[in-house]
């Protein structure tokens, strides 16, 4: 009976042992599995359908055949964010160099100050490429530009390198430390090189340093494109007066000089041109600048005297009193019609009959890091006012002006805005406009500020009036509206490009639609005129899918549209791509029309603490 007992009690230990070693079994293989679907559901959320996953236990492998290294590296990266256990193992291969030998080579250099990009495919760019050869491409970098951080987002596809390789490699390396910024595209038949310098005799010297460091034999060849950087313009501007058989622009911002010729086309068209046109080329231009400079200039030429004034995308539109009120109505009218949207049309206003007196006192403005600008006075002719304001606040930010007194000053609105422009590259000033006279005063961060602004105010201000000009350099000065503004612009610009329509992506993956890439296109010629912020890409998702899948997605799309605009030119070292998932959500995620809403990638001009 005894014996009976003990074998029933260890026949129930055993049952137990069993069921709980099958349970475990069963709850491991729950754990594998899940670990396993959620791990490849953001792999090809990510784009890596190519990628195998399995688990054992708390660890999973990646295995399959990525194209490159890169993909290899990603969806790595993937695959440890969206995994909790312990270990993510490598067991990636990369595809096989035998399927690749039509990959032609392809291998650029960004160079920018601080950072060397290298991207392309055709060539392996690893320390040991081609072995025993200690000229490859990184070990020469690293010779000439010792102090430059060095990054290489190569495919990795490694091809048969041309015979010249040793000596195009050489070449770029030793251009390359030779450049502040600019890209180097190697080909097999030589090297092409893209970059600025600060006027012409700067481009020449600059043109036989690097074609002497390139020191490229026959019939390798050397192309170089060294162009003059377009300075960003703080707010665009066009103002125009007009008599009795008599124009006169006093004031215009152009982005180049074919919008120049345009404009000065039309005007011949409208029997009221020059032989030149005191024009300022730079970057920034608001949207359709130039057709909005046409609608104003066409609207003036239905009257017989007037002016008018285009600030950023502020219009005013005065007729003289002369002008009868029918013609003056279907002057606004056309003007109306014809102006790009975007634009606002101040009331219409007449011209006063007398002209503004000369002997009234100055208009003074001051400008200093703590109060930002203040304005003291009023311009003489009614409207003007409203279009300095907007100049002012468009440069500084609407919460750093302020405007006081009331009594009319001698200052015409042309010198006003010029000075205005002049003041936002100092750090601290002060101007005084008057009819026969401007005095401005103040401090830079730049060695030839002086120069600069004496030779932007030689073009722009009414050549009669006497100049005093006071500017000293200090080398922690910073300019109080530049590089605000053109951030600001930047990311406005950015902004309207991405309300015409969202980055879209096929469904569940980061691969950008064909309209998405072009919409790309646009947003990547305003960041390469606008260089002085870093550039965050955020990515979100709606709330449909589980949270990590939705991060790993967020995520993988922020990264594709930071290397699409890098495929674009925007330097490596500008931008930060992150993934937030289904946070911060904008619309209701309950309606189609809020998720689409929140599925959206974000472009944002920051600076470096955020």
């Amino acid at each position: 009976m005894r014996a009976i007992a003990i074998l029933f009690v260890l026949s129930c230990w055993i049952g137990a042992a069993f069921g709980a070693a099958h349970l475990a079994r069963v709850v491991v293989a729950a754990v594998e599995q899940g670990s396993v679907e959620r791990v490849s559901l953001a792999l090809d959320a990510a784009g890596h359908d190519w990628a195998v996953v399995s688990a054992d236990g708390l660890v999973v492998t990646l295995a399959g055949e990525a194209p490159d290294d890169p993909a290899r590296r990603r969806a790595l990266d993937v695959a440890v964010r969206s995994f909790a256990g312990e270990e993510v193992r490598d067991e990636v291969t990369v595809l096989s160099p035998d399927s690749l030998r039509d990959v032609p080579l392809n291998v650029t250099i960004l160079r920018s100050p601080e950072l060397i990009t290298l991207v392309g495919s055709g060539v392996r760019l690893t320390d040991d490429a081609f072995a025993g050869d200690p000229l490859s491409l990184l070990t020469a970098l690293r010779q000439y530009a010792p102090d430059v951080r060095i990054v290489s987002l190569m495919s990795g596809m490694p091809a048969t390198a041309p015979d010249e390789w040793d000596i195009l490699a050489r070449s770029a390396a030793r251009i390359a430390g030779q450049l502040a910024t600019g890209e180097i595209r190697i080909h097999e038949d030589g090297l092409a090189v893209t970059t600025v310098s600060e006027g012409q005799e700067a481009a020449e010297a600059l043109r036989a340093l690097l074609t002497d460091a390139a020191g490229l034999p026959a019939p390798l060849s050397l192309s170089l494109d060294i162009m003059a950087p377009a300075q960003p313009i703080l707010t665009y501007r066009l103002v125009v007066e007009k008599r009795p058989g008599t124009y006169r622009i006093t004031d215009c911002t152009m982005p180049d000089a074919e919008s120049v010729a345009r404009l000065m086309r039309l005007m011949t068209s409208l029997e009221m041109a020059e032989d030149e046109m005191p024009c300022q080329i730079g970057s920034g231009a608001p949207d359709d600048w130039i057709v909005a400079a046409e609608a104003v200039l066409a609207a003036l030429n239905t009257i017989s005297a007037g002016d008018a004034a285009v600030v950023a995308q502020n219009v005013t539109f005065r007729a003289d009193s002369t002008v009868t009120e029918r013609r003056r109505d279907a002057a606004r009218e056309a003007l109306v019609t014809a102006l790009p949207a975007g634009y606002t049309l101040a009331p219409l206003e007449m011209l006063p009959d007398a002209a503004p007196d000369a002997t009234a006192p100055p208009l003074r403005v001051v400008l200093n890091e703590v109060d930002g600008v203040t304005i003291d006075g009023r311009l003489p002719t009614p409207g003007s006012d409203a279009a300095m304001l907007a100049y002012a606040q468009a440069a500084f930010g609407s919460d750093r002006v302020t405007v006081m007194g009331e009594a009319a000053s001698s200052a015409r609105l042309a010198d006003t805005l010029s000075v205005i422009e002049a003041l936002g590259q100092l750090t601290e000033g002060e101007a005084s406009i008057g009819a026969g006279s401007v005095r401005l005063t103040g401090v830079g961060g730049q060695p030839d500020i002086a120069d600069r602004l004496e030779a932007t105010l030689s073009k722009t201000l009414d050549p009669s009036l006497d100049v005093t000009l006071a500017v000293s350099y200090r080398p922690d000065a910073t300019p109080a509206a530049r590089s605000e503004l053109t951030a600001r612009i930047c990311e406005q610009r950015v902004n309207e490009v991405l309300q015409e329509g969202q980055i879209a992506f096929a469904p569940s993956s980061a691969v950008i639609d064909e309209e998405s890439g072009r919409r790309l296109d646009r947003i990547a010629e305003i960041l390469l005129e606008c260089r002085s912020k870093q550039i965050k890409i955020s990515g979100y998702t709606d709330n449909r899918g589980g949270e990590e899948v939705n991060l790993a997605i967020s995520t993988a799309r922020a990264e594709s549209v930071l290397d699409a605009l890098l495929r674009r030119g925007i330097f490596l070292d500008r931008m930060v791509a992150r993934g937030y998932g289904e946070a911060d959500p904008i619309a209701d995620n309950d309606t189609e029309e809020g998720r689409a809403a929140n599925r959206r990638i974000e472009i944002r001009l920051i600076g470096p603490d955020e």
